[in-house]
């Protein structure tokens, strides 16, 4: 039989290098007791599969770093006007369209309230505030309006803006607009043209499909990428032109599509529902965003579905839940008593073993300053501070002892050692305070 006592120094050695972000860890007992070498597998295990989501969200990462420099290039390239206006009224980016439409540069815009720019027609200021009010406190916004800009050089041009919500979570950010002048008036066929094929340049250049489905509910036109065909593994959506779209979905799934669809149409509102697919022995996870489309007497036609692939998200989001999961089983279940205090010195958490020791329940210490709590000596809270301001200066603290005071009065005499985790600026964020009781040791 191995050194016990060695046996648990290695796990929460192991515990606190994996809590300060090193992964590369690893625990190897030499003792038979079952427990510890149970908690080491579960160690073990946890920290593996930590490295795997760490992999994937790097890919995922890289991912989106190319969807992102692809979006701006269209930003960029453009022709009509692009800006992103804060929830303030802000202009906070515009492309160099503005340049060719309007004869500004773009930094002359920038950081100034849109209704004071000059560029709109004074007489349409006040619904256009009234409009932009409701959208960031109701987050409910027209897709289109009608206005008229006015250019540098004074020429009133009619321009068609279009609008979005962007929002974080439940919170609306700002409204991205996309500026259109329509004054010359180009044939409606040509126009719907040049929309179809910048939309079929902009789906080409991301993973989505996009269908459209006509008010019965039936799919009159589809967009995919080369991308879009590789990730959606269902039948070819070729073979459902012209057919009920319900059809395309999972029947488990089918009905709240096509209500969704009905609804969408109904009140002009964007949808959007998360379902599964089983197939080829594995689950994926798809977003349908369900849109209103309208045609140019702003007449609802259909609806517009654009489907993303969000199964690595679903799937890191899960390994992230099993992975507290397993987290919360090794700090339980540690053999030492465990305090976490953030940087003010606040209780952040405390385990079993430190409840069992003191006779406090968990809900009785957390939230408090644990140099204000009574299961300290006044001795022991003037060393204890002592080496708390020394760890919090970066200075590296010996384990000491202390006295602690149980709830029923019982002194205890406890070996202290308090280990860091650090931000990636080495800003320490918490510490984890391991109390081993060593009053035998007297």
């Amino acid at each position: 039989m191995g050194n016990t006592g060695n046996d648990y120094k290695k796990i929460i050695d192991a515990l606190v290098r994996a809590g300060s972000g090193d992964l590369t860890t690893e625990i190897t007992l030499s003792t038979d007791d079952q427990n510890l070498n149970a908690i080491a597998r579960e160690f073990n295990k946890m920290v593996n599969k930590l490295k795997a989501t760490i992999t994937e969200l790097r890919e995922s990462n890289r991912q989106m770093e190319a969807i992102v420099k692809r979006l701006e290039r269209i930003f960029n390239n453009s022709g009509d006007i692009i800006l992103f206006i804060n929830k303030y009224g802000t202009i906070v980016e515009i492309n160099k369209s503005v340049k060719d439409i309007l004869g500004y540069e773009p930094d002359d815009l920038k950081g100034k309230h849109f209704a004071k720019t000059g560029l709109i027609f004074s007489e349409e200021i006040p619904d256009l505030l009234e409009r932009f009010k409701i959208a960031v406190k109701k987050a409910v916004i027209k897709d289109k309006l009608n206005l008229t800009c006015i250019t540098k050089d004074g020429v009133n041009l009619h321009m068609e803006a279009g609008l979005r919500l962007l929002k974080d979570e439940e919170e609306v950010e700002g409204i991205i607009v996309v500026l259109r002048n329509v004054t010359e008036h180009i044939q409606s066929d040509i126009r719907l043209k040049e929309e179809k094929e910048k939309l079929r340049s902009i789906i080409s250049s991301i993973e989505d499909l996009v269908l459209i489905v006509n008010k019965d509910l039936h799919l009159v036109e589809y967009y995919e990428s080369p991308s879009s065909r590789e990730n959606f593994i269902l039948a070819s959506v070729k073979g459902y032109a012209g057919k009920s779209i319900k059809n395309f979905f999972p029947k488990s799934i089918a009905s709240e599509i096509e209500k969704t669809m009905q609804y969408c149409m109904k009140t002009r509102e964007i949808q959007q529902i998360d379902y599964p697919v089983s197939a080829q022995k594995k689950n994926l996870w798809f977003s349908a965003r369900i849109a209103p489309v309208e045609d140019s007497n702003k007449s609802i036609t259909g609806v517009s579905i654009l489907i993303r692939d969000i199964t690595e998200q679903v799937d890191m989001e899960k390994a992230l839940e099993q992975a507290e999961e397993k987290y919360r089983k090794i700090f339980e279940q540690s053999p030492q008593g465990l305090i976490i205090l953030d940087a003010e010195g606040r209780i952040v958490d405390v385990n079993k073993k430190l409840c069992e020791l003191l006779g406090y329940k968990r809900s009785e210490m957390v939230g408090k300053d644990h140099l204000m709590y009574p299961f300290l000596t006044k001795s022991g809270k003037i060393m204890a501070m002592r080496k708390f301001i020394q760890r919090l200066s970066g200075k590296f603290v010996q384990p000491y002892e202390i006295e602690f005071i149980a709830k029923d009065g019982t002194v205890y005499l406890c070996e202290i050692d308090a280990r860091p985790i650090k931000d990636e600026k080495g800003n320490i964020l918490l510490l984890v305070v391991m109390v081993t009781d060593v009053t035998k040791r007297r």
